[in-house]
């Protein structure tokens, strides 16, 4: 899913891909067939210094873009010096034969069967494998891990979606007709022409397996959305449940390391983190975290460092790699190149788990308020166009803040102040209608220039309030043991409110990592979701009426914060220069 954080303005380009990065080797093309005899697709990438007759570790990847011969979201791929890279086409996409089926089982089947029964025995393969890949090609590598192919030794992936109803179509159970859509009728299919489009032309076995697909991959079926949106509910038989990483991730037996950037536009700020917690307790792991958006994902070769160990140096000698105390990264203040389109790291922070067991979390109790929900938050969407990319924050914009539309808090900050982890809002409120969408701003502002940044935000539809205490996540130890820091709702089942009634809603707000400076507020504000949402490219249908919110009593929120704020740079980013982290100026 890199390509729409590449696209450019205009409804031509939107369904362009950019072109794909310059690699250093021709690559082989072949196909292979699989348990069922469908032909896969793939490229063989060797390194710089192989030499014919040499046997190398193996990297394998896979997804449904160009595929095996336009590889998107590699960063190995005729670019590594330490391993053989195979890239293959998901079946129904490209130049693989059968039938595309979004997100299902049979991807990671496939995956298995090239790894086991064909790259294992090749010449060139020393059979020892590894599993990478980043947003698309990461979700489809998270499908082969599941399969536990018993050659794979290691796993680097980033850009996840943890639970698709959770994740990205009904955040908070808020509808999204934004990137799903627009991804899955149109981007995901017109990237095909980036790498295969002329192979589907020239190449008379490519020719035939993409007839035989009959452009099912390019022109989706109606029964497919209907699928996807045909169920307002996370019920275990929607599709949007069935085909959740969330469901398998415990049957991933090889050590991973998975990559989180909190304002992911794409695939979303949560899933990253949500999965590293539910692999196996034993399993190494490492999780990687960072504010920006989807691309560039592993500006400090991470993913290099973590593949090296575990699929040629067998966890033996990597130093802090594999150290369980420094098994997670917390990077702050990430901040753009000076050509504005890549992004560099500070030291990071390392702790044994997420969120950190020396999290000191704190209780900021919510004075009442009033507000008018309308039934789209009338105030600019920041997200104007259908992208942003790291060279395109609207520095330059407006975010009104006093307006009867919205409830607004200020927290202040006398010393620096490092926030990081997940954010729980308990809403105690009463409305004027039987349902509506509550959608929080974090933002940051600076009292003395009067600029925010808009950091994170969460949501929750006021009819789906049912709480699941059992499955909710809870601070572990200290004054605060026990108060959920992740709510869990079922979204079953909808409740609608008794107009005029407190009611008490438990509402996620997805993780961060960011450092209040002195002289600086945390801004929370609520309001119904805008058209467009601030971080992503999500889009939320006006369908709630216009209701009264009282915020009562008993509201309040919990935050995260480290014992010290870390240090980062010589002098702190300007506003304008972190990564992900929208920059505007109040009116």
């Amino acid at each position: 899913m890199r390509l729409l954080g590449r696209l450019g303005a205009g409804a031509l380009t939107m369904l362009a891909l950019a072109a794909g990065p310059a690699h250093a080797a021709t690559p082989q093309y072949d196909y292979v067939k699989v348990a069922d005899g469908t032909e896969i697709a793939v490229s063989v990438w060797y390194p710089p210094g192989y030499d014919k007759g040499e046997r190398w570790p193996v990297l394998f990847e896979m997804d449904g873009y160009g595929g095996a011969r336009g590889p998107d979201d590699n960063q190995f791929a005729g670019h590594s010096n330490d391993f053989i890279v195979v890239y293959a086409s998901l079946r129904g996409t490209g130049c693989s034969g059968g039938t595309f089926d979004l997100f299902g089982e049979q991807g990671g089947r496939d995956g298995y069967d090239v790894i086991e029964h064909w790259i294992v025995r090749q010449p060139w393969s020393d059979g020892r494998v590894g599993i990478t890949g980043h947003s698309y090609s990461g979700l489809t590598a998270f499908e082969v891990a599941e399969t536990a192919p018993p050659h794979v030794k290691g796993i680097a992936v980033s850009g996840l979606i943890d639970d698709f109803y959770r994740g990205i179509l009904y955040m908070g159970g808020v509808p999204n007709a934004g990137f799903p859509l627009a991804w899955g009728a149109a981007a995901r299919p017109a990237s095909e022409l980036q790498g295969d489009g002329q192979a589907q032309l020239t190449d008379d076995h490519c020719r035939a397996n993409f007839v035989q697909h009959q452009g099912s991959d390019y022109v989706p079926p109606p029964t497919l959305f209907v699928d996807i949106y045909g169920s307002t509910q996370a019920t275990p038989g929607s599709w949007a449940m069935q085909r959740s990483l969330i469901n398998h991730v415990k049957d991933i037996s090889a050590p991973t390391q998975i990559g989180q950037q909190y304002q992911d536009e794409q695939t979303g700020p949560r899933g990253g983190y949500v999965l590293w917690q539910h692999l196996r307790r034993k399993l190494p792991k490492r999780l990687v975290l960072s504010n920006g958006r989807h691309n560039p994902n592993d500006p400090t070769h991470t993913k290099d460092a973590w593949l090296r160990c575990w699929v040629i140096q067998d966890g033996d000698g990597c130093g802090a790699v594999t150290d369980r105390r420094e098994r997670v990264l917390m990077h702050f203040e990430s901040r753009k190149k000076a050509d504005g389109t890549s992004q560099e790291r500070a030291t990071p922070y390392a702790t044994s788990d997420f969120p950190a067991p020396e999290t000191k979390w704190r209780r900021w109790q919510l004075e009442p308020r009033t507000y008018v929900s309308t039934a789209a938050d009338h105030r600019m969407t920041l997200n104007t166009g259908l992208v942003f990319s790291e060279d395109q924050s609207p520095a330059a914009a407006t975010y009104s803040q006093d307006t009867p539309t919205q409830a607004r808090w200020a927290l202040p900050f006398e010393h620096d102040a490092a926030l990081s982890g997940p954010i729980a809002l308990t809403l105690r409120a009463s409305i004027t209608a039987p349902d509506t969408d509550f959608f929080v701003d974090v933002l940051d502002h600076d009292t003395k220039t009067g600029e925010l940044r808009y950091l994170q935000r969460g949501m929750l539809r006021a009819s789906f309030r049912e709480l699941d205490a059992r499955r909710s996540d809870r601070v572990r130890s200290g004054p605060h043991r026990g108060e959920i820091w992740r709510p869990y709702h079922p979204f079953v089942d909808p409740q609608l409110v008794a107009p005029g009634t407190p009611e008490t809603y438990e509402i996620e707000v997805f993780p961060l990592g960011h450092i209040f400076r002195a002289g600086h507020e945390l801004v929370l504000q609520l309001h119904a979701p805008p058209p467009n949402d601030p971080l992503s490219i999500g889009a939320y249908p006006p369908e709630q009426a216009p209701a009264v919110v009282q915020v009562l009593d008993g509201s309040s929120v919990l935050l995260p914060f480290l014992p010290e704020a870390p240090d980062t740079w010589d002098a702190p980013p300007g506003c304008a220069r972190i990564s992900g982290e929208i920059c505007l100026s109040a009116p």
